[in-house]
C-alpha cells in the first residue's frame, strides 16, 4: 500500500531534505494536484512545522505566499502539505549562466520587495533574504498574467513566471517584531 497522509495525499519521491526534516512530491488523490509534502519527526528537539503552518495560516491570501493544504501528525511524523514550488530564483540565475538584464533585475526586485513589505505588513522579519529563498510559481502560476498575483519575467528569453517567497527551508529564519510607539 502507498503512504497517504491525511487520506488524501499520496506520498511521491523525495524532493529535498535538510534540519527540519524531508520534502517529498505528493498528489492529492481527489484532484490529482501536485503538492509538496514537508515531514518533520515528532521527536525532533528543535520542531518547526507547527511554527511554519501558522506562519502560512497568518500570510494566508498575500501574493506570493503558497497556501497550506493540511497540517497534523501522521504516525511518527509533523507534516505540512502546502504548494508545489518551482526552482529558486538562485537555480534560475545559474541556469542562465549568471546574467540576467536589467529589466529581468527590475521586474524580480519588484516582486521581492512587494513579497518582504507584505511579511513586514504582518509584523515580520525574515532575517535571510537572498536568492535561494525565493521560489518560482509553477503551472498556472508561471504563465498567467494577472495584475494582483500572477506576471512573468524573462530571463534572456527564459520564461521564469511568479516569484513565490520561500518559506520551504527557512522558516527558522522568520520572528515576530513589535513596533515600538513613540513617547
Amino acid at each position: 500500500m502507498e503512504p497517504r497522509i491525511g487520506n488524501k495525499f499520496r506520498v511521491g519521491r523525495k524532493l529535498g531534505s535538510g534540519s527540519f526534516g524531508e520534502i517529498y512530491l505528493g498528489t492529492n488523490v481527489q484532484t490529482n494536484e501536485e503538492v509538496a509534502i514537508k515531514l518533520e519527526n515528532v521527536k525532533t528537539k528543535h520542531p518547526q512545522l507547527l511554527y511554519e503552518s501558522k506562519l502560512y495560516r497568518i500570510l494566508q491570501g498575500g501574493t506570493g505566499i503558497p497556501n497550506v493544504k493540511w497540517f497534523g501528525v501522521e504516525g511518527d511524523y509533523n507534516v505540512l502539505v502546502m504548494d508545489l514550488l518551482g526552482p529558486s530564483l538562485e537555480d534560475l540565475f545559474s541556469f542562465c549562466n549568471r546574467k540576467l538584464s536589467l529589466k529581468t533585475v527590475l521586474m524580480l526586485a519588484d516582486q521581492m520587495i512587494n513579497r518582504v513589505e507584505f511579511v513586514h505588513s504582518k509584523s515580520f522579519l525574515h532575517r535571510d533574504i537572498k536568492p535561494d529563498n525565493f521560489l518560482m510559481g509553477l503551472g498556472k502560476r508561471a504563465n498567467q498574467v494577472n495584475a494582483t498575483f500572477h506576471w512573468h519575467a524573462f530571463i534572456d528569453g527564459c520564461i521564469i513566471g511568479v516569484l513565490i517567497c520561500n518559506f520551504h527551508l527557512s522558516v527558522g529564519l522568520l520572528y515576530r517584531f513589535w513596533a515600538c510607539k513613540e513617547v
